[in-house]
């Protein structure tokens, strides 16, 4: 994923640059983690996305999601596949 990807889309002009800006993070951070260091990391993203009152509505993560795999290797889908997974389950 370029670092533009997310800003450039017009898919997801109407979503919160601060949203962007977290999910970016979030997608460049969680690609230095291993598969056991991946549910702590999400722990903590979720405790801060909280403290910022950061929230995704279900269309935002889809749209989102759609336009990062667009750009990823199958390798990197399949992690993204198995964040979201890890993700749901901390809801």
């Amino acid at each position: 994923m370029t670092i533009d990807l997310l800003f450039n889309d017009p898919r997801l002009k109407d979503i919160d640059k601060a949203k962007l800006v977290f999910i970016q993070k979030l997608f460049f951070e969680s690609k230095q983690k291993t598969q056991k260091e991946l549910l702590p990391f999400f722990l903590s993203i979720a405790k801060m996305a909280k403290e910022m009152n950061i929230q995704f509505s279900e269309d935002e993560v889809n749209r989102i999601v759609e336009v990062i795999k667009e750009s990823s290797t199958p390798e990197e889908s399949e992690r993204i596949s198995l964040m979201l997974n890890k993700f749901k389950v901390l809801k």
